[in-house]
């Protein structure tokens, strides 16, 4: 079913979207750089506890890149046309009308929970006639079977053909950080649920990285435990200027005007946008609005921490994908090499260490442990 699946799609996609109409892409056309841009500027991201991946996307900005397009995955459409967002579920869909609005193509989007406008101008042709042919399959069969992160026994963690068939989907960094897991199992290191957690956030990680930034409920998706990821949002933009917390939600405002760690950290449209040395990332221009303030929350999770990004120029708060998605893209970007790199130590070490001491640990220290594991 799955095979079958996915060839209908793909054959729709190929079917409606044209090769030379060059600014709609399909993949393998696809880059990560362009995915990621995306799903920030859309302010939605990837179910990757049902393995979602992005099909198409469709840009008809004209001044400014993103700021008219659409984002098709194998499970939802998303986008903007300038201010105005727009969101489906393909299951969701029952039929589509086209229409026009001061003379703009558009389509109107019936679903079971109401009517999704979409101005898409030339690219309206295209996609509707795509998404009308995606109703005449039964919802059951529009989108793949979930593809769910696995959850090891020991029997598993202890077969090397199990760990060699799981590894062969990772990013080499994950694929890695599996193998020091199945070996510090198979050593006594580490007991079973502490791995299966560790495996679990491994796993999101190499979706993350692969695929694009995960979403859950509207949550960013974040592999790290919630301590860890504390410590990477610290490394990135300093010390906050304000902490509370409301049960199961941390939240954290830090301060990109007043000259400040975050403020020399993450700059908006002045100064660009900056990371630590040891990731080895310049200065970055983020030519857009200004934002003087940003507000990061918190939520522990069963393997993730979910995390929402809010900015403001004023008093207002509001999701940092509506008033600068570029410096949303590039925040996105940044924390992940954070994640990467505290997962990894984070495998190699104890789960009980201290973030810092972990983000401490120099590259000596690093190599060592790793030798050590791997005689």
């Amino acid at each position: 079913m799955a095979i079958e699946t996915q060839f209908s799609v793909q054959a729709l996609l190929e079917q409606h979207f044209d090769a030379r109409f060059t600014v709609i892409k399909i993949a393998p056309e696809l880059t990560l750089e362009l995915i990621e841009k995306v799903i920030a500027a859309s302010g939605v991201g990837l179910d990757h506890t049902a393995g979602e991946r992005v099909l198409a996307v469709g840009d008809n900005s004209k001044a400014h890149e993103l700021e008219d397009f659409f984002m098709l995955t194998d499970r939802q459409i998303a986008g903007r046309h300038w201010r105005v967002f727009f969101h489906a579920t393909l299951d969701e869909v029952t039929h589509v009308v086209e229409g026009t609005s001061f003379a703009i193509p558009k389509l109107m989007l019936h679903t079971r929970g109401g009517i999704v406008e979409v101005k898409m101008g030339l690219m309206s042709r295209q996609l509707g006639a795509f998404l009308s042919a995606l109703c005449q399959l039964p919802p059951g069969v529009r989108t793949p079977p979930i593809d769910p992160i696995p959850a090891p026994t020991s029997t598993d963690l202890a077969n090397d053909q199990w760990v060699k068939a799981i590894a062969g989907t990772l990013s080499p960094a994950c694929e890695q950080m599996l193998w020091i897991m199945a070996v510090r199992f198979r050593r006594g290191e580490i007991a079973l649920e502490a791995a299966r957690n560790l495996i679990a956030r491994i796993i999101l990680q190499s979706r993350n990285s692969t695929f694009g930034r995960g979403m859950l409920s509207g949550w960013w998706m974040s592999p790290l435990p919630i301590a860890d990821l504390q410590q990477a949002i610290q490394q990135l933009l300093g010390r906050p200027k304000r902490e509370f917390q409301q049960v199961n939600r941390f939240t954290s405002e830090f301060s990109l005007s007043d000259g400040g760690a975050a403020g020399k950290a993450v700059a908006s449209s002045a100064a660009g946008l900056a990371a630590a040395a040891f990731l080895g990332v310049g200065w970055i221009s983020i030519p857009a609005k200004s934002v003087s303030q940003l507000r990061v929350s918190l939520s522990s999770a069963p393997g993730m921490t979910c995390i929402e990004l809010e900015g403001t120029s004023s008093k207002r708060f509001e999701p940092v994908s509506v008033i600068q998605p570029r410096l949303l893209a590039k925040l996105l970007e940044l924390l992940g090499r954070y994640e990467q790199a505290l997962l990894y130590r984070r495998a190699l070490f104890d789960w009980e260490e201290h973030p810092a001491q972990l983000m401490g640990k120099t590259p000596d220290e690093v190599q060592e442990r790793l030798t050590r594991l791997t005689r």
